[in-house]
C-alpha cells in the first residue's frame, strides 16, 4: 500500500523498468553468453522480490524466480557463498573446488 503513494515520477520510473524487465530482460536468458544471462538473471530476481515485498502476487513472482535461478551457474553461485558455509554444506571436497575455480587460469575474474 506504500508503494501506492509514491509520486507521479516514481510511478513513471516504475512503468518504465516492468516494461523493461518483462519485456526486455527475458531475452537475456536465453542468450548464449554467460554474462549476458548472468544479468537476465540478476534483473529477473530483484524485480521478482520488489513485487514480492510489495505484496503483488507474491505465489506467480516465486514461480517466476525459479526458472531465473537456473540461469546461474556453479561459478556464480559457489563465489557468493561465504567460505564458512562451504565446509558445511559441501565438505572439504567442494571448498577446494570452489578454491581452485578461483586460481584457475582459465577462468574469468569477474
Amino acid at each position: 500500500r506504500v508503494f501506492h503513494y509514491m509520486p507521479r515520477g516514481w510511478h513513471r520510473f516504475e512503468v518504465l523498468s516492468n516494461h523493461f524487465v518483462e519485456l526486455v530482460a527475458p531475452f537475456l536468458l536465453i542468450m548464449p553468453f554467460r554474462e549476458m544471462r548472468l544479468i537476465g538473471a540478476i534483473i529477473q530476481i530483484q524485480f521478482q522480490l520488489i513485487l514480492i515485498l510489495s505484496g503483488n502476487l507474491s505465489f506467480l513472482n516465486w514461480l517466476t524466480i525459479v526458472p531465473s535461478i537456473f540461469c546461474l551457474d556453479d561459478r556464480f553461485l559457489l563465489r557468493r557463498i561465504p567460505r564458512f558455509f562451504h565446509r558445511i554444506a559441501f565438505g572439504t571436497k567442494a571448498a577446494a573446488f570452489v578454491k581452485n575455480l578461483e586460481t584457475s587460469p582459465l577462468s574469468p575474474r569477474s
